[in-house]
């Protein structure tokens, strides 16, 4: 247990760190998350909406030819 002392620098023994709590209001954490959420989720339905519509277009298209 001696030679793991010896290989911590002395600089490093006397470092003293503090730490604080703070607290912060879970619903704007939430409320954040929950927009976000929502507009992934639209986003995601008008990329579908726009690959149905295209999509029907793009292949009549290629069966004319």
């Amino acid at each position: 247990m001696g030679s793991d002392m010896a290989a911590v620098p002395k600089h490093e023994e006397d470092k003293v760190y503090v730490a604080e709590i703070v607290s912060e209001s879970p619903t704007g954490n939430r409320r954040e998350l929950n927009i976000s959420m929502v507009s992934t989720i639209a986003v995601s339905i008008v990329f579908l909406l726009m690959a149905m519509s295209f999509g029907k277009a793009v292949i009549n298209n290629s069966n004319s030819e």
